[in-house]
């Protein structure tokens, strides 16, 4: 089918179509014809608020199959990131079995095959994610790994790490970690502060996670390779990674959207949806992590999506299971916050080009004849995100029934397009 997307402005950087307002010609895959005149197709979208850019990567994605499909299948995962403009998402190691395989690895890109969306695996970084035995990198990244961490679990192991750190410089592989030392937030529950102390819950210090940023940062200055820090939530980090880029160290990080938008006050009704690791912060640590942004400390952001089921939530608050769904919600709950901080084209930025710079990934710029690789939004669309039910099909979102103004309009990838009706 051919699609026409008329009077769009495009977003990309690299582009010498950058903050121009054209019209395309999509056909087969590939961008057919770029024109300042209105294009006809069997398809067409049309609108004077219209934006289009690279098709989103998200770094970090909890993906539940095998092993865990009662809290997200995978089809259901690859409809919300396509919901939420992604056509590339990195998915964590920690299925049943572990993503500790070639053959895992080759199967996850499998799986993607029928959705506009490319898996990009991470793969394990010790051996069953157990911290003690590093993985068969080598093999798994031959395989088309292009992350090694070991998901959700902090590397402990610093003999691990300074093994793991030599290893990945045989072919210039990248190590992602979970900063967070278990030693000191064991049994917490929420950031550690005036709201903890509040609701009686056990607190998470901030040193939990600044320590082992610390530690991690030293290893990478001693012994080399590339480092980059998953969701990382605080400002003394922030501080430390600042430093070290300073030092030309080859470290970089994310944050999660929703450490950009929440604060440990919407905690206040013990609602669960809003548990997650690490925990929402204060409103002054917000701020912080927007100057961050804007100054390139923080390079990228995520949706950390995690989906768990009912019965992983609805329980009391300290059983509850920590995680937030978040790709379908992260460009509406952060744009006009975005929009007045950093502005919106830094926004796309920090979920196009920056995340394919850390993967040093390559993707041509918006031209004719390349491969439409699009994500298509707007920011004059009312809509109010209620998530899909069903079984596999997640509901943990503190945001459910929240309405925005700006919506994600289709993507198109790998000759497939997604309209998000």
């Amino acid at each position: 089918m051919k699609y026409a997307i008329n009077n769009v402005t495009i977003l990309d950087q690299g582009s010498d179509y950058h903050q121009q307002k054209v019209s395309l010609l999509i056909e087969n895959g590939k961008i057919k014809q770029i024109s300042k005149k209105e294009l006809k197709a069997s398809k067409s979208f049309d609108g004077d608020d219209l934006y289009l850019s690279k098709g989103w990567t998200d770094l970090r994605v909890h993906l539940k199959d095998p092993g865990f499909e009662q809290d997200e299948k995978i089809e259901y995962l690859m409809e919300s990131a396509s919901r939420g403009g992604f056509t590339s998402i990195v998915t964590l190691p920690n299925t049943d079995p572990v993503v500790g395989h070639k053959d895992m690895v080759k199967s996850l890109l499998n799986s993607a095959k029928p959705y506009a969306v490319n898996i990009l695996p991470s793969a394990a970084l010790s051996k069953n994610t157990d911290g003690e035995e590093l993985a068969e990198m080598i093999d798994l990244h031959h395989a088309g790994a292009v992350v090694f961490t070991d998901g959700d679990k902090d590397i402990k192991n610093t003999e691990l790490l300074a093994h793991a750190l030599l290893y990945v410089q045989k072919f210039d592989g990248l190590i992602m970690c979970h900063a967070e030392d278990l030693e000191i937030s064991e049994n917490g529950q929420i950031n550690e502060g005036e709201i903890s102390t509040r609701l009686g819950l056990k607190g998470i210090p901030n040193i939990a996670e600044s320590s082992r940023v610390q530690r991690n940062l030293e290893l990478l200055e001693h012994y080399g390779g590339r480092l980059h820090f998953a969701h990382i939530s605080t400002p003394k980090s922030l501080d430390l990674i600042r430093e070290a880029k300073k030092k030309k160290l080859k470290v970089s990080c994310d944050i999660a959207a929703h450490h950009l938008i929440l604060d440990d006050s919407s905690l206040m009704d013990y609602d669960s949806n809003y548990k997650t690791r690490p925990p929402l912060r204060t409103k002054k640590d917000i701020e912080l992590f927007w100057k961050a942004l804007k100054d390139d400390t923080i390079d990228a952001i995520v949706s950390d999506h995690k989906g768990i089921n009912e019965e992983g939530k609805n329980l009391e608050f300290d059983l509850a299971d920590f995680g937030i769904i978040g790709l379908e919600t992260l460009f509406p709950m952060l744009y006009k916050k975005a929009d007045q901080v950093i502005g919106l084209e830094k926004l796309i930025y920090k979920i196009t080009d920056a995340p394919d710079s850390i993967l040093k990934r390559a993707r041509p710029a918006i031209a004719e004849g390349v491969n439409a690789d699009l994500t298509l939004f707007s920011l004059n669309s009312e809509w109010q995100y209620n998530p899909k039910t069903g079984g596999g099909r997640p509901q943990n979102s503190p945001l459910k029934g929240h309405s925005f103004n700006s919506r994600i309009i289709a993507t198109f990838n790998k000759g497939i397009a997604f309209v998000n009706l």
